[in-house]
């Protein structure tokens, strides 16, 4: 999984850091923003829509969402490292 980017981005009238990730020809967003609730960690969900893979949670007052085409067990498997698992 190699860093190649970030940039702000607007979502849901929330302003969102995203940085952008990529595994093989597979793009990979990790977006972070403020969370309406100030509660403590959640656990990690997962979504797939319109051929993409969403893994998402919240953390401290952040929330977390991770976007790609990239198959979902390596997906999943980023998920895991950026949460220390």
């Amino acid at each position: 999984y190699t860093l190649v980017g970030g940039r702000l981005d607007y979502i849901n009238h929330k302003t969102s850091s995203a940085l952008v990730y990529k595994r093989r020809a597979h793009i990979i967003n990790l977006f972070s923003m403020r969370s309406d609730s100030q509660n403590q960690a959640s656990e990690i969900r997962y979504l797939n829509q319109r051929g993409y893979h969403l893994f998402y949670w919240s953390n401290n007052g952040l929330e977390y969402w991770i976007i790609s085409d990239l198959n979902k067990a390596e997906l999943g498997q980023f998920t895991s490292i950026l949460n220390g698992v």
